[in-house]
């Protein structure tokens, strides 16, 4: 469309150089800028803008939020491949077990030394008292848990998760601002700049915890 409105042109009336110095100048002086159109440009590039932020083909959150649930997939498994949780209740209930049936041994020992017939040997007597004070097998089964349940690793990992949370907020709060910042007259070739600057750094942090966790 045209921006300017020019009305009553002239044409020289001679060729003498005051004469186009002064046919020229009056010509410009008859190009009106049509402000209202230019104002109705500049609405429109806005207009333009907007609609493409708002284009769920072009910045997608929904794939932004999958991408996130499938690296939190992702640690989720590697925490099950520590901590395989389907053993922590068998364990539990055997540590629990074991309890119940050292305090019986216990309780069975004081009775039978309580009981006991007067003329027992002194060396009946220490093995069952060596019994009674015997907790290696307790101590074993305890070792056995820790080793399958590595308590520094189960922290590491959740508070990777946790991180990895912030990360992606703060991603998200940038792609805010960059919306925020657009300024009319921001050509589709300084945007398309943009967003691919911030994507990139997006999926360069997404590598690092990977990284991290792979390690």
């Amino acid at each position: 469309m045209n921006n300017f409105t020019i009305t009553n042109l002239k044409l020289p009336e001679n060729d003498y150089d005051a004469f186009h110095k002064k046919y020229l100048m009056d010509q410009l002086n008859l190009i009106e800028v049509n402000k209202e159109h230019l104002k109705e440009r500049k609405g429109d590039v806005k207009r333009y803008f907007k609609r493409r932020i708002n284009n769920k083909d072009f910045i997608d959150d929904t794939k932004l939020q999958q991408e996130v649930t499938s690296l939190k997939s992702f640690i989720e498994e590697q925490l099950l491949n520590v901590v395989d949780k389907t053993q922590l209740q068998p364990l539990s209930s055997l540590i629990s077990n074991l309890d119940d049936k050292i305090t019986k041994q216990k309780v069975d020992l004081k009775q039978l030394i309580a009981n006991i017939n007067p003329g027992i040997s002194e060396e009946k007597l220490t093995d069952l008292e060596t019994k009674l004070n015997d907790n290696s097998e307790m101590v074993a089964i305890q070792k056995q848990l820790l080793n399958v349940v590595d308590k520094t690793q189960l922290e590491n990992l959740k508070s990777l998760i946790s991180k990895l949370d912030d990360k992606i907020a703060k991603q998200k709060i940038d792609l805010k601002q960059l919306i925020d910042n657009i300024i009319s007259g921001m050509n589709e070739d300084k945007w398309q700049q943009e967003s691919t600057a911030l994507e990139t750094k997006f999926k360069t942090e997404l590598q690092k915890e990977l990284t991290n966790i792979k390690q």
